[in-house]
């Protein structure tokens, strides 16, 4: 594993807590929003982020592909910040 892909991983994980606040909101069952999240973070294990968009932005990205029709928040929403 390179510095970089290593890198890309330990900022994945650290937006989980972030990420399950935003799939809570996508969907009533924690099942389910685990799986959002899951999702979201293998598919950006797995591939690196288009040109010009941070891992952070991407990950977030992925994880509204999950479910489509989901209210678009920014990054930046402070009901998905982490203290």
């Amino acid at each position: 594993m390179s510095l970089n892909e290593y890198s890309q991983r330990r900022v994945i994980w650290a937006l989980q807590p972030s990420l399950l606040a935003r799939a809570k909101r996508m969907s009533d069952d924690l099942n389910e929003a685990y799986g959002l999240v899951h999702s979201a973070v293998l598919e950006a294990a797995l591939r690196s982020p288009p040109d010009g968009v941070p891992q952070e932005e991407w990950v977030v990205q992925l994880l509204d592909k999950a479910r489509p029709g989901l209210e678009r928040r920014s990054f930046n929403d402070p009901e998905t910040k982490t203290s």
